[in-house]
């Protein structure tokens, strides 16, 4: 992307990120604060940018355990591995969000998984004092 380019702008970023194109992502915004330096959205974007890895974050199904696997994810000392669960209890969507420290750019972490009908999905992220929480590595959800 050039500076000029005349589609550079926060939303088609979006687009990239949602579609996991985070390098394209980057040059599309590195485009728009080339012409909009004090662009707002931008500049929140590139930030949360800056703090995401290339990783991958993966979450299977096997038998009654959820197993999740990770490569290329950030370190921090502030990370964590966030687990969300939800299932119907009658007429009631009920949840539960786990979290464990996350120290190592590559691993793995199981789980037992509830009775079914249910949903999980995790990510690997931290707080910023700025931004609240940013998930940084996010794994596609399972259902069962």
């Amino acid at each position: 992307m050039t500076s000029r380019d005349p589609l550079a702008s926060p939303t088609l970023a979006q687009l990239y990120v949602e579609q996991g194109h985070l390098r394209r992502a980057r040059k599309v915004l590195d485009a728009v604060l080339a012409e909009q330096p004090l662009q707002g959205q931008a500049l929140v974007m590139r930030d949360r940018l800056r703090l995401a890895g290339e990783g991958s974050l993966v979450c299977e199904l096997q038998g009654r355990e959820i197993r999740l696997r990770w490569q290329k994810a950030p370190t921090d000392p502030g990370l964590h591995l966030v687990m969300m669960t939800a299932w119907r209890d009658g007429e009631v969507v009920r949840k539960r969000i786990e979290s464990v420290r996350h120290e190592q750019r590559a691993g793995e972490h199981s789980l037992l998984a509830r009775e079914g009908p249910a949903s999980f999905v995790a990510c690997i992220g931290a707080v910023d004092p700025a931004l609240g929480f940013v998930a940084m590595t996010v794994a596609d959800p399972i259902t069962w």
